[in-house]
């Protein structure tokens, strides 16, 4: 028995060494094969050119001074294509830096982003499960549009104390006169205001006028972007702003006045903020860039 598995070793043995012998020899005729396919599709030089006599190639670098110094006739109109690029060039940076100032004209420091952005997802929240739901079954309950116009002329006629009292603030007495004009007229002919008298059967457009609006008329600054709960974005002056108002307009004191006014105005399409969210690629940043191109425009309007 151990001469056999000695034997049997042996057999074993001598059909691996054979085995690897194959396997080299298969692996050397490939690698010869592929060297003599590569070289044999390299492309052929080319020829070289015949070689240049010393005569020919000092007379080619040889430099006429004439020519040298005389002035080139293309040099011109080289000059000029320059400078009008150079031109253009200034012209396409004083553009790029206006629209540069535009832009940074109306965006606002926001250094509290992360407190200022868990509120507005609390907010939105907020609005998609409370908000929407509550419009959409005062929409049902108030069924003809009329009557929720009604409600929003109402709402609106409370806040002529703010309009009144601001207009005058910013200097603007006509636009204030005009407000008192209105209030009345929509208080009386208007039914306690549940109708625009003014508007409907004098063509008197109601101007819009709040705190903040006056601080930045007097030159104040916006300071950094801020959002509060239930409020939405506002900054330092509109926060100033929005303490002022609540003591002219009584609806800013009466929390079930503000979430109705929000219900009505939502169930009329008055409320802007969904469509905001459709165009928005990121919301948030959408959301302050619209609050603070509104209050710019507020403040340099009218």
């Amino acid at each position: 028995m151990p001469v056999l598995l000695h034997i049997r070793k042996k057999i074993i043995r001598s059909k691996m060494i054979n085995r690897k012998k194959t396997i080299f020899l298969g692996l050397v005729l490939t690698i010869a094969l592929f060297l003599m396919g590569g070289c044999s599709s390299c492309p052929k030089p080319e020829p070289s050119a015949p070689p240049v006599a010393a005569e020919e190639l000092h007379s080619s670098l040889t430099i006429d001074p004439i020519a040298d110094i005389s002035p080139s006739p293309k040099a011109t109109p080289t000059t000029t294509t320059t400078s009008v690029s150079t031109e253009q060039d200034k012209a396409l940076f004083k553009d790029l830096a206006d629209d540069y100032k535009d832009v940074e004209d109306q965006t606002l420091a926001d250094p509290l982003y992360y407190w200022n952005w868990c509120w507005f997802e609390f907010n939105d929240k907020f609005y998609f499960v409370l908000i929407k739901p509550l419009s959409t079954g005062w929409r049902y309950l108030i069924y003809p549009e009329f009557a929720r116009k009604g409600v929003y002329y109402f709402i609106e006629n409370l806040g002529f104390p703010g309009r009144f009292l601001n207009c005058g603030f910013q200097g603007r007495f006509k636009h204030s006169g005009a407000e008192f004009v209105r209030f009345l007229t929509n208080t009386t002919i208007g039914v306690a205001g549940f109708w625009d008298a003014s508007g409907t059967l004098f063509g008197m457009k109601q101007h819009e006028a709040d705190f903040d609006q006056t601080l930045g008329k007097w030159h104040a600054g916006q300071g950094i972007y801020l959002v509060w709960p239930l409020m939405g974005p506002s900054s330092i002056r509109g926060t100033f702003g929005a303490v002022g108002d609540s003591g002219l307009n009584p609806i800013y004191t009466s929390s079930g006045a503000t979430v109705i006014r929000t219900m009505n105005n939502t169930s009329l399409g008055l409320n802007p903020y969904e469509s905001l969210l459709k165009m928005a690629l990121d919301p948030y940043t959408t959301v302050r860039n619209a609050y603070v191109q509104n209050r710019k425009q507020r403040v340099e309007g009218e």
